[in-house]
């Protein structure tokens, strides 16, 4: 029987962190950290998408994301 296919590596992803933070990381942090990552790039997209429909174009440039970037950066902070 196959094993379930996960959304993200999550050992991979435990060994960055620990890397970069050099602490211990609790035993469901890495999905936190996981489920905040993909709810910004979410954020960001739509973002883009907004600033591109506003610009004319059919789809969205690196130029609309740098212009929506500051915007979801600091709407997830809060």
């Amino acid at each position: 029987m196959a094993t379930p296919r996960r959304p993200y590596p999550r050992t991979r992803l435990r060994r960055i962190i620990k890397a970069h933070s050099g602490m211990k990381l609790s035993k469901n942090a890495d999905v936190l950290i996981y489920l905040n990552y993909t709810m910004f790039m979410n954020a960001l997209v739509r973002e883009a998408a907004i600033h591109a429909r506003q610009a004319g174009e059919r789809s969205f440039t690196p130029r609309n994301i740098m212009k929506a970037l500051p915007v979801c950066y600091f709407a997830c902070l809060f």
